[in-house]
């Protein structure tokens, strides 16, 4: 049995887990906002635009990057959006989606 799948699952939720506490984030301030972590995302390093590309759960994001990997991104549906945080390894935070509140 190969313990490293088991391994990475722990890393990404231990980076997802780390970013939401260096986001200021305690049980009292975070009520209104919903946060979700993915590690389905992808970022364009290579080149200046610093595209973003997020999907999860069928919804699909796509947007822009600044140089801290903070985007705000457009939903695949009419009139929404998300705004978060992506890093270089992929993982993705979530920190508010209209689309995923009206559900």
């Amino acid at each position: 049995m190969n313990p490293l799948p088991n391994l990475n699952l722990k890393l990404n939720l231990f980076s997802c887990l780390a970013a939401l506490l260096l986001l200021g984030c305690t049980l009292g301030h975070c009520e209104d906002q919903l946060f979700a972590c993915y590690n389905q995302g992808f970022l364009t390093l290579e080149d200046e635009d610093r595209s973003v590309y997020v999907s999860s759960g069928g919804n699909t994001y796509l947007g822009r990057a600044d140089e801290n990997g903070d985007f705000i991104v457009l939903g695949r549906k009419p009139n929404t959006s998300a705004f978060g945080q992506i890093f270089n390894n992929g993982n993705v935070i979530i920190l508010y989606s209209p689309l995923e509140e009206s559900q």
